[in-house]
């Protein structure tokens, strides 16, 4: 090979390595372009009509502090979000706040025309308050058809929900002691939640979950159930776990793990309940 064909060849491969460099750069102005759009234009435009979404809603106000939209992959993030009810409600003590909620959409899905969406929401507090009734006594309204609910919706499946480090009070404002339940240290998930029964592909959905009671105690809870079911029945396991000394709160996961395996006087004595029910069609108001 002569001396100007060895030149020519460097050349040729210089060249092409030029080209794939300016592609490659090309490519990422685009990715931090979109990234600018993003962040400039859309994460605004969502946090905009989100909040128009929680000033329609009927007998609840909210707010939250920001949205984020992504598009590799698809998704959508709340952050600090509260509800309350309107009236006699206030931010101050939200019946629900989320310190993350985040929803992403499953590519391979969205390829098939079909919404499929896992949802993780974090720091969870949940107050479910009994409050006195006022006027005469109502009727116990019928239990909503859950199957017509849900087809009201746009077709999409939701794989999973997941809650971490939530907690749930129940508070019984109808007694002057004003008597409290307390749930915390939750982490649970929600599998094969969708709005169509072809969607369920055979599969119920389950609900999973564990955490503590109050300061003595642990509760872990499993449920499958049918939605679309006339009428709806369900079946599940619950194990309530006694403590016989209260632990910190930065000894809950090693008290779980004690719980699991039943080791030394201290640990926990679980007992568990099985349930099989079915919707009457009927619910107290």
């Amino acid at each position: 090979m002569d001396l100007a064909a060895l030149k020519r060849r460097l050349q040729e491969h210089q060249e092409r390595r030029t080209k794939y460099a300016r592609r490659l750069l090309a490519f990422l102005i685009v990715l931090a372009a979109l990234a600018v759009i993003i962040r400039v234009i859309l994460d605004p435009v969502a946090t905009h009509f989100t909040r128009r979404q929680l000033d329609e809603l009927s007998g609840y106000r909210g707010e939250l502090e920001r949205v984020h939209v992504t598009l590799f992959p698809p998704g959508y993030t709340v952050t600090h979000l509260k509800l309350w009810q309107d009236p006699n409600g206030s931010p101050r003590a939200p019946m629900f706040y989320a310190g993350r909620v985040d929803v992403a959409l499953a590519w391979r899905q969205l390829v098939h025309r079909l919404l499929a969406a896992s949802v993780r929401v974090e720091d969870a507090k949940v107050i479910v308050a009994r409050r006195e009734r006022g006027g005469a006594e109502r009727a116990p309204a019928a239990a909503p058809d859950l199957t017509e609910q849900l087809e009201k919706i746009v077709a999409l499946k939701v794989d999973r929900v997941e809650a971490l480090r939530s907690e749930v009070l129940f508070r019984d404002l109808t007694e002057p002691a004003r008597p409290e339940l307390w749930f915390h240290a939750i982490d649970a998930a929600v599998e094969n939640l969708p709005t169509r029964p072809a969607l369920a592909e055979g599969r119920p959905t389950t609900v999973s979950a564990h955490g503590a009671l109050g300061r003595s105690g642990e509760v872990t809870l499993f449920v499958s159930a049918d939605p679309f079911a006339r009428p709806l029945s369900f079946a599940g396991r619950f194990s309530p776990c006694a403590v016989s000394r209260p632990p910190s709160s930065t000894t809950w996961s090693r008290r779980r793990r004690s719980c699991r395996r039943r080791e030394g006087p201290s640990a926990c004595s679980p007992s568990s309940s099985r349930v099989t029910a079915r919707s009457t069609g009927a619910s107290s108001p």
